[in-house]
This record gives structure tokens, C-alpha cells and sequence, in this order.
């Protein structure tokens, strides 16, 4: 019988004022100088005055390639400044930042001349880090600031000498929309085909009438597909953990990439059409572009025997387990997960009570 429970347990921390926050971090502002130009090959592509620059297949292609970048632009805005785009826990290439911009400007699928046109007003020169620090103090620094001290948190317990006292758990970092997130790794129960991760969100928030800051934590399981499922017409998260970054001119991680997968249209080598998983078309244009394609996982093979890549030492990838590929598998039951008490607490303080609910400031 599956346990009951009757209450509900709120994880909020407050932030220790005698541990500074003292890290310096980067951010890349996209340049406001693109703007126009890009969308002249949005208006060259299909005809319309009124366009949008399709930032979402670019943020996709960073979110699968770069690791350890948190996107915090997810629309272009109308105007032609200069919008904050990217934070970093170190300055990432920006060489390499710029050939995933000029892969995916080539796979927008313009005439020639016009993405030559495109690509000749742009320079990676443009592209350049800041430095930043959390300053939770003033109010033009406070939402960057938000964002950046749970990839504070994260960074600190995701190193390699911090476990968790919870089954000595170990957690790497993971792309999120929200905060930051983290995730155990390796997977647990593989051997009982039951494979899951503990996943850490990790928020930073405010409370009503109050300017002080929480942190506040959400714990949960993420399963994995252990065998063969079928796909459909969805597309579906798989998280990519390469030995050696797919992109070159990157340093080595512990952070996880994501990408979509679905079920498309294939054409077979007698011509006939199959329907097959494949990577998502708007990312996997761009990974083609980048010349980084070939280097994930082969789509049929991963969904095929999933639980092989699951047991890697190295090139690790895991697709996430929903009721609609994996039908009818056996429920992960009753499960303690890693309370707040026996986290590592690096700069952060537990309070002594918390009884009422968190609300985003």
C-alpha cells in the first residue's frame, strides 16, 4: 500500500548574512546593433513587414551546446538596445558562442546572398562578457541578482567533493527556466529498471511587504525511460551529459545540456516514408550548421535501449519518462528525499521556523 501523507513540508532558507557573496560572475548582452539586421532576414524569409526574431531555436541550440549558461532573454524586444542575454559561472568562449549565433542564422534557410549578407555585419568581437555580483541591495541589480544566487547555490553543492548524507547523492546542474536546478547523477534503481534522479529547483524569492530575500527549495523525482516507448506526436526532453563538450573551444562541466526528441517523417533508403525519432527540426537545423548533429546520441538508438546510455561512465543521455511513451511501468514508491537539514550548507541558513507559504517577488 503506497504511505499517506497528511502534511506538507515547506524547504525556505534564509541567506546567511555572516557568508559574502563575493563570487564574480559574468554576463553577455546581446548586442542591440543585431536587432535590425536580424530582422531583415526574418522579413527576407517570409515577406512580412512586422517580425519577430526567432531567438527561441537559438536559445535551444545554446541551452543543448554551452554549458553552464543561464538564458535570461527569451524574446527580442521591438527597440534596438543592448538586452542581457546570458550569465555565466566563468567567461565562456565567445568564439564559440558566435559560431552557434552563425550556425543558426544559416539555418534559417534564406537565399545565400542574404544570409552572406547577414553574416558579414556580424562579429564575434560583439559578443563580450561582464562581470557581475550578487547585490540583492540595490534595485536595478535585484532581478539579475535573483537569478544569480541560486546558480550560486547550485555551483556549490554540485561540486565534486560535496555529497549529499542521502545515500551519498551526488548532483550536477541542469538548464532551467526558472532559478537554477540540480539533478543526482547517477541515476538510482537502474538495476530494479525503476531509474530516477533526484532534482533540486532551487529559487530565489521574496514575501509580500518584505525585502528580504529566501531561498527556496523544490524537491522532486525525475524518472528516466527504462526500455523501449513510443514517442508520438510530442516532443520530449532528453538530458545530454557529453565527456567532451560537443562544441568546440568549451571546457568540460558538470552541467547538463538538454534537447527535444520526437517521432517525424523519414525517408528510407528504398524512398518510403517511415516514421522514426529524430531530433527536433528548429534545433537540429541549427546542431547541423554547428557541425555537432552527428555528435549526440543516435535518436532510434536512444529510444530503443535507453537504459544503455543510462549506465555510461561517459556520453551519458537520459530520456525523461512520461505516461505517454512509457505506458504502464511500475511506480517509483515511497522515497525520502534529502531535507533541507541535510543539505551542505554553504552560505545558506536554515530557519528555525517557516510556516507559511513562499510567493515570487
Amino acid at each position: 500500500m503506497a504511505p499517506q501523507y497528511d502534511a506538507l513540508a515547506i524547504t525556505a532558507l534564509r541567506l546567511a548574512t555572516d557568508v559574502p557573496l563575493d563570487r564574480a560572475y559574468h554576463v553577455m548582452r546581446f548586442p542591440g546593433r543585431w536587432k535590425e539586421i536580424l530582422r531583415q532576414q526574418a522579413r527576407a524569409r517570409n515577406g512580412r513587414e512586422i517580425v519577430t526574431i526567432p531567438i527561441a531555436s537559438l536559445n535551444a541550440a545554446i541551452t543543448a551546446l554551452v554549458p553552464d549558461c543561464v538564458i535570461t532573454m527569451t524574446s527580442v524586444g521591438r527597440g534596438n538596445d543592448d538586452q542581457d542575454w546570458l550569465l555565466a559561472h566563468r567567461e565562456i568562449n565567445p568564439t564559440a558562442i558566435f559560431a552557434v549565433v552563425a550556425a543558426w542564422i544559416r539555418a534559417q534557410k534564406t537565399k545565400p546572398e542574404q544570409t552572406a549578407r547577414t553574416l558579414n555585419q556580424l562579429h564575434p568581437s560583439e559578443l563580450t562578457w561582464s562581470p557581475t555580483l550578487i547585490d540583492l541591495g540595490t534595485a536595478e541589480q535585484r532581478a539579475r541578482s535573483m537569478r544569480l544566487l541560486p546558480m550560486e547555490i547550485a555551483a556549490t553543492l554540485s561540486r565534486p567533493d560535496i555529497s549529499c548524507p542521502h545515500g551519498e547523492l551526488r548532483f550536477r546542474r541542469c538548464p532551467s527556466q526558472v532559478g537554477a536546478e540540480l539533478m543526482s547523477w547517477p541515476p538510482l534503481r537502474i538495476e530494479d529498471q525503476l531509474p530516477h534522479s533526484i532534482k533540486i529547483g532551487i529559487t530565489a524569492q521574496t514575501l509580500p511587504t518584505s525585502d528580504e530575500t529566501y531561498v527556496y527549495l523544490s524537491l522532486g523525482i525525475r524518472r528516466w525511460m527504462p526500455e523501449r516507448g513510443r514517442l508520438g506526436n510530442r516532443r520530449h526532453s532528453v538530458y545530454l551529459a557529453p565527456t567532451v563538450p560537443y562544441l568546440a573551444g568549451l571546457e568540460n562541466s558538470r552541467h547538463f545540456g538538454t534537447a527535444k526528441i520526437k517521432q517525424g517523417r523519414v525517408a528510407g533508403p528504398d524512398g518510403a516514408t517511415e516514421f522514426l525519432p529524430r531530433w527536433d527540426d528548429d534545433l537540429a537545423g541549427v546542431l547541423a550548421e554547428a557541425g555537432c548533429l552527428a555528435k549526440l546520441p543516435d535518436p532510434r538508438q536512444l529510444t530503443d535501449k535507453p537504459l544503455d546510455f543510462l549506465q555510461r561512465d561517459g556520453d551519458a543521455a537520459a530520456l525523461v519518462y512520461s505516461t505517454g511513451i512509457g505506458g504502464a511501468l511500475t511506480t517509483v514508491h515511497h522515497m525520502n528525499p534529502p531535507s533541507g537539514a541535510e543539505m551542505p550548507q554553504n552560505g545558506v541558513r536554515v530557519p528555525h521556523t517557516q510556516d507559511y507559504p513562499m510567493t515570487r517577488g
